[in-house]
């Protein structure tokens, strides 16, 4: 990432973060807000780490699965498990391996295995990861092939000055699997402080809302879950900066530089809209917008218009699909994230549409542009599908009894079925309305306030903005013009509830919230 002489950077946490300058007393406190960010997402961890260790000192563990891993690999590795630092380092993440993290790491450990001894039972994949149960197929690839390559390094180090009987393998693939959670959680932390300030541009209370919500995002009570070698903070991390590269090359309205009260779009100068021809960031993580009230000029509308010109806007798109594709790796509601491109292109459509001053010109350009942003929100959740083409392809050649899988039956069945639906249905139960047992009364209490905060947030948007909503944020406008500005204005001073760009997110809040009243499973989160 370079930066130019309009843009100072900050370098924390070994994150180069661009800052446009011109922003004055703004970017400055942005600067620092960040920065207190990293620093309070690393505090936030210390202290998760501490809480664990003490709960792991005092408290007899309920999931032991992760233990007997440890003792298997013990036994192919008694020098390092004599060693005073393999039982050190064990000792101080014990506990961050457990439930699903046995899991991911068993499947790293099983790939290092592979490796060394071509014959074991696995079943092998293009990535470097090894599968040894069906059951474990639930588990996406992406961060059990992150801990096995740095492992593989680690193992290089260590190799590199005599120490290999120091730490054992399976020490390493949990010590990795920590740090990479961890840092994820870190990068996660300071995406979303820069994600809101994108969201809430141009209001006043933009950076305050901001800065809450990664401190609320830091010390949630599920904290713990992103410290474990879960996928969590890894999903975090990936969407967070993928919807930030995204919204930054959404404008919505561009050409008629749409400004309603509190909710002013944004035109970037023309002086920065190619980034290759500039050589400058294609999205600067955190960017002091300045919202602009004046018509685009002729550059900015060719720009706008022509959708094979690769200009910032797409260049932050294809940046942010690459983020998603690796998304689509780690969990599988990746998929969901389709949804932003989908919005995306429906306001091109409706834009092309639009307007009686539009020229046939203007009017086929949009329309390409909204072809391009589906095609590359169709590539960006394609890995989701060539993984379960992958998995179909090993289990269903694996054994006679696998053959007879619905995933392995052919015709629209197995297009129907992936092998990921099948596993959670046959493994965790996982379906409509499975979850509501008796026995399950505790999990929902539990679950309970975080379901009606959700609910009581989706509602209070939806009946301060019903012509939005019906509108599909604003893409099929059911009031005048007048009649949209005077409904914004009135709507409310807050700013979640009177912003047009928080509109798509709540919808994603609405479907997560959906999954979880019909199909979430207590050993399955969404």
């Amino acid at each position: 990432m370079i930066c130019t002489d309009r843009q100072p950077f900050v370098f924390g946490f070994g994150l180069l973060i661009c800052v446009r300058s011109g922003g004055g007393d703004a970017t400055n406190r942005q600067m620092i807000r960040a920065g207190r960010i990293i620093r309070l997402a690393i505090v936030s961890r210390a202290l998760v780490w501490c809480i664990a260790l003490l709960a792991r000192t005092f408290v007899p563990p309920y999931d032991t699965s992760a233990l007997l891993l440890a003792d298997a690999d013990r036994s192919a590795g008694s020098e390092c498990a004599s060693h005073s630092l393999d039982r050190l380092v064990r000792a101080l993440i014990d506990g961050f391996d457990n439930w699903d993290g046995v899991h991911m790491i068993q499947i790293s450990l099983a790939a290092s295995a592979a490796e060394h001894d071509p014959t074991l039972a696995t079943t092998r994949t293009p990535l470097p990861v090894a599968y040894e149960h069906e059951k474990q197929f639930f588990f996406f690839p992406l961060l059990p092939a992150l801990t096995t390559t740095f492992s593989r390094w680690v193992g290089v180090a260590l190799n590199g000055v005599g120490a290999t009987r120091v730490l054992c393998r399976f020490t390493i693939h949990k010590l990795v699997a920590f740090a990479i959670a961890n840092t994820a959680f870190v990068v996660a932390a300071t995406a979303l402080y820069a994600l809101t300030l994108r969201i809430f541009a141009g209001r006043g209370d933009s950076e305050s809302i901001a800065y809450r919500s990664s401190v609320l995002f830091c010390f949630g009570p599920a904290s713990v879950f992103m410290s474990a070698a879960y996928s969590e903070s890894l999903f975090a991390a990936l969407t967070f900066t993928a919807l930030y590269f995204f919204t930054a090359s959404v404008q919505p309205n561009a050409i008629e530089t749409e400004t309603k009260s509190g909710d002013q779009a944004v035109v970037d100068p023309p002086t920065a809209v190619n980034v290759i021809r500039r050589r400058i960031s294609p999205a600067p993580l955190l960017q002091s917008v300045v919202p602009v009230q004046s018509t685009p000029t002729a550059a900015a509308v060719d720009s706008l218009t022509h959708p094979f010109a690769f200009d910032a806007m797409w260049a932050r798109r294809c940046v942010s699909a690459v983020l998603i594709a690796a998304a689509c790796l780690v969990r599988s509601n990746g998929l969901l994230y389709f949804g932003y491109f989908a919005y995306a292109a429906l306001r091109s459509f409706s834009t092309a549409l639009g307007g009686v001053n539009r020229s046939a010109n203007e009017r086929s350009g949009f329309v390409s542009r909204g072809v391009c942003i589906l095609v590359i929100g169709a590539i960006a959740v394609s890995p989701f599908f060539w993984w379960q083409s992958t998995i179909a392809q090993r289990l269903c050649s694996a054994s006679a009894e696998a053959a007879t899988a619905p995933y392995c039956v052919g015709g629209l069945t197995s297009l129907l079925r992936t092998p990921y639906d099948h596993i959670q249905s046959k493994y965790w139960h996982v379906g409509w309305f499975k979850y509501y047992t008796a026995k399950q009364a505790p999990n929902f209490a539990l679950s309970a306030p975080v379901l009606i905060l959700s609910l009581c947030g989706i509602y209070q948007y939806a009946t301060a903005n019903w012509n939005r909503v019906w509108s599909i944020g604003g893409v099929f406008r059911s009031k005048s013009e007048a009649e949209s500005k005077t409904a914004d204005a009135n709507a409310s001073a807050n700013a979640f509830v009177s912003s047009n760009r928080a509109f798509v997110f709540v919808v994603h809040w609405t479907v997560l919230i959906a999954i979880c009243f019909t199909v979430l499973h207590g050993m399955y989160h969404a």
